[in-house]
């Protein structure tokens, strides 16, 4: 992660409560929030990925077949998840060719769901705020094993030392060789480089566990994935099960394409973007194609984005509100501030198709970050109706705004539940069935990227399960 680090070196409280939160988050499990909601019928047909078809050379999906079943439990108990070995797959460590430093590269063309990386942790540290736990488990290992230490060296400890460090090779990154030639003389134990490496680079995430009324908050260091970009049009997503953190490519991903992943919400606009990488003190500003895109449009947006950051929250409220009384449904009247923020969503679709020269995957690029707009009035009246047979829950702008969201940002569970609600929805009403068939294809093949290659009827419970994820970004 490329963050900026503090100066002050007075206290480890002082130094980690001013960047707390800057690390990457991980979606670990799910939320368990919305109400149970009757969805697939025998008529569902499962045509998707196979576990059994091998992600090339090594049968690299034999290492996650044993997953299935810990998925399908929510990812619980979490420290009962099943072991899973470190595996690289086609992919390398290169500089970027934009002087953003080093990153992840495809060496092979892969196709989505495909399994790119197995990484266990340097280290991990559990309700640990403030990573004094982290740190001193790095320190005693590396005190024991200076190879141990140069691979950890490896990682930038500083912004500005992403330019300066060398980028190391797959073998040192995997299996590094045991001599002392190769250990340096120059490696010695600093804690303070230590700490400002996890600030950089360390991943934080939480979990709930049956048996637990509250979550428990996690740190970990892990080595390549540390290496990964960010992009705000991501191409690969992670999964994080009982430490292990695996990433899986959302979508095709071309030979020599770099791999990136997102350090934030990007299902927002750009401004909204801009300050959360801020307050999280990156030390970057993403550049990808679709903020530049973006950043042209920056005056004729203006107005609506900044009404969607003024919205969002209240409309959050909102539609958990309509959650926590689906036994006794309010009045659509309640809901004000998700109706102003849908009048957002209609400013944005006006403007975007009238905007010259904008392709038709910039135009998604924008419908999706402002998709949570039209989401909490679509969310409310089928939370209501419990997504039963009524013409009001049904629009087929809902089917425009996965599309746009998919080719947005592959592999979101949030999105994997918008879709199991519409293909219930399309069951449930007349000529819609066709639509309902391509939406669940839409489903498989987000499920793949959130997931991997398992098997269609895994796919299909997962998706179902996935409805207790609130699909509000």
């Amino acid at each position: 992660m490329r963050g900026t680090l503090v100066n002050s070196r007075s206290s480890a409280r002082a130094r980690i409560s001013s960047v707390l939160g800057r690390c990457r988050s991980i979606q670990c499990q799910f939320h368990g929030a919305s109400p149970k909601i009757p969805l697939f019928g025998k008529e569902v047909e499962a045509e998707g990925p196979s576990a059994d078809e091998d992600e090339g050379k090594g049968g690299a999906a034999s290492l996650v077949r044993g997953l299935s079943e810990f998925l399908l439990k929510g990812c619980s108990p979490w420290r009962e998840a099943p072991p899973c070995a470190d595996y690289i797959g086609p992919v390398k460590v290169a500089r970027t060719p934009d002087g953003r430093g080093r990153g992840l590269f495809a060496t092979q063309d892969v196709r989505a769901g495909t399994l790119l990386l197995i990484s266990n942790p340097m280290a991990m540290s559990y309700d640990d705020p403030h990573r004094v736990l982290l740190l001193m488990r790095l320190v005693a290992r590396a005190q024991d094993d200076p190879l141990f230490l140069k691979q950890m060296y490896c990682l930038a400890h500083t912004q500005s030392s992403q330019d300066e460090m060398e980028v190391p090779s797959m073998d040192f990154l995997a299996s590094p060789p045991r001599s002392p030639s190769d250990y340096g003389t120059d490696v010695h134990v600093d804690p303070s480089r230590i700490m400002d490496i996890i600030m950089l680079n360390s991943f934080e995430g939480e979990f709930k566990d049956d048996n637990q009324e509250s979550k428990t908050w996690f740190c970990g260091l892990y080595l390549i994935p540390s290496l990964i970009n960010h992009s705000c049009h991501r191409n690969a997503s992670r999964l994080i099960v009982g430490g292990t953190m695996i990433l899986h490519a959302a979508t095709d991903i071309q030979k020599g394409e770099e791999i990136t992943i997102t350090y934030i919400s990007t299902v927002a606009p750009l401004e909204l973007r801009h300050k959360s990488s801020l307050a999280m003190k990156f030390g970057f500003k993403c550049k990808c194609k679709r903020c530049i895109v973006e950043d042209s449009l920056r005056h004729s947006l203006s107005d609506v984005s900044e009404m969607y950051c003024n919205l969002h929250d209240k409309a959050f409220d909102e539609v958990r509100k309509a959650i926590s009384l689906v036994s006794h449904p309010p009045t659509e009247s309640s809901f004000s501030a998700v109706a102003q923020f849908r009048s957002i969503f209609d400013r944005v679709s006006s403007r975007i198709r009238s905007e010259y020269g904008l392709s038709e995957i910039e135009r998604k690029w924008i419908m999706a970050g402002y998709s949570s707009a039209y989401l909490g009035k679509w969310l409310i009246r089928g939370y209501i109706a419990r997504f039963s047979k009524k013409p009001a829950i049904w629009d087929d702008t809902i089917v425009e705004v996965v599309e746009a969201l998919r080719t947005t940002i592959p592999g979101l569970p949030h999105t994997l539940s918008l879709i199991t609600l519409i293909v219930a929805i399309t069951q449930r009403l007349e000529n819609k069935h066709e639509i309902g068939k391509d939406v669940f294809k839409m489903g498989l093949a987000e499920c793949s990227g959130i997931y991997g290659n398992l098997r269609s009827d895994v796919c299909i419970k997962l998706m179902e399960k996935s409805t207790e994820v609130i699909p509000f970004f």
